[in-house]
């Protein structure tokens, strides 16, 4: 395989010789294609507009119980969407650039590995950078605790919902602008974010008084079992790509 003269030409931008430096060859390239695509610029205009718009409003409501509820949530929630940009479909953007990476010497588990870490790692500075300002801004919506541990949880919760959706809802990144379906997040995937945004934000962040301590527990429990298996199971992801996206990147050259 051979790439083609116009990719050539866009790999030799400043966008993407940042990313190269920043992320990495493989979380790099895809970066790149995610953030040129034009219905995710749209979706990051609309993802800064909703909290500027509903959480000054939130904070002058009097019913305190929804202000300490939907504001994280809210919060919480741009991280996620930034996320599910790009894990829900990791390999639905470059997949012609992605089968050329997969002629070269590199082990196919540190290529994987490499775009995993990458393309948590925007998402995560996002989430670090709301959560200090909920805390410098909005102090009596939680403890310093509380909120990282419950902003953590949430975070790692959807990651694992885009690891599945990469590997079992794949689908070629299209645009269309007259579309209201997700060009890029499977529709499926685009139900359950909505529903789930705002049932896990209830039980995350509805306040338990005495029995906080047990659900800080219980979630920071399930962040260590998690991060650990996923660092040291890699493989897992290398077989489900052989076995369920390869065979359709060929298919779709």
């Amino acid at each position: 395989m051979n790439p083609g003269l116009k990719k050539a030409e866009e790999e030799s931008s400043m966008l993407w010789k940042v990313l190269r430096k920043i992320l990495g060859r493989n979380a790099g390239k895809y970066y790149f294609y995610v953030m040129k695509h034009p219905y995710n610029r749209l979706q990051v205009l609309t993802l800064t507009i909703i909290p500027i718009v509903y959480v000054p409003l939130l904070m002058n409501v009097e019913f305190e119980l929804a202000r300490t509820i939907l504001i994280p949530t809210i919060l919480a929630g741009i991280p996620v969407a930034l996320l599910a940009m790009g894990m829900a479909n990791m390999y639905g953007y470059e997949n012609r650039e992605f089968l050329l990476h997969l002629q070269f010497p590199i082990n196919l588990e540190k290529q994987l590995k490499e775009r995993f870490l990458g393309v948590i790692l925007l998402p995560l500075l996002v989430f670090y950078l709301i959560t200090v300002f909920e805390l410098l801004v909005i102090p009596e919506i939680g403890s310093p605790l509380q909120i990282f541990i419950a902003n953590t949880f949430f975070f790692l919760m959807f990651m694992l919902l885009f690891v599945w959706s990469s590997y079992f809802q794949y689908q070629k990144a299209t645009y269309s602008s007259f579309s209201y379906k997700h060009p890029i997040i499977p529709q499926k995937v685009t139900f359950a974010i909505s529903f789930l945004i705002f049932s896990m934000g209830y039980l995350v962040f509805v306040p338990l008084n005495g029995l906080e301590w047990y659900r800080l527990t219980i979630m920071s429990t399930v962040i260590v079992i998690m991060a650990i298996y996923l660092w040291q199971h890699m493989d897992v992801l290398v077989n489900l790509f052989k076995n369920r996206v390869l065979m359709r990147l060929w298919n779709e050259l």
